[in-house]
C-alpha cells in the first residue's frame, strides 16, 4: 500500500534522529522542525477562481518542515507526517540548506 497526499499537502517521511549533516540545530528549536524526504505530493491548491496550483516539492525532496503543523502518522513501521505545503520551511540539496 502507497500513501498519496491529499490536495495542498505533501506527506514527508522523517529522518532518523542521527544525520551526517554538518547543519547544527539549537536543542531549543528541535520541537518545531523536522528533516525528512518527501514520499507524496498532492495535486495542488485549487484557488477561488477554479485554477489549479501545483506545489512546487517533488516526491525524493529533501526538507526541513514544521512540526507544529505536521499531522504524525503510523504507516507500516515507519514515522511520517502530512504536512500542507507552507509547512516545508526550505529544501536541502547535499544535506545543504538550498535556495530553491
Amino acid at each position: 500500500m502507497k500513501l498519496k497526499a491529499n490536495v495542498g499537502r505533501v506527506i514527508i517521511q522523517a529522518d532518523n534522529e542521527t544525520t551526517s549533516s554538518q547543519l547544527v540545530i539549537p536543542e531549543a528549536f528541535k520541537k518545531y522542525q523536522d528533516r525528512g524526504t518527501v514520499i507524496s505530493v498532492g495535486d495542488g491548491r485549487r484557488h477561488i477562481d477554479g485554477k489549479v496550483y501545483p506545489i512546487e516539492a517533488r516526491e525524493g525532496d529533501r526538507v526541513v518542515f514544521r512540526k507544529d503543523v505536521a499531522i504524525p502518522l503510523d504507516f507500516n513501521g515507519a514515522r511520517v507526517f502530512s504536512v500542507e505545503a507552507e509547512g516545508i520551511i526550505a529544501f536541502m540539496v547535499n544535506d545543504e540548506f538550498a535556495a530553491n
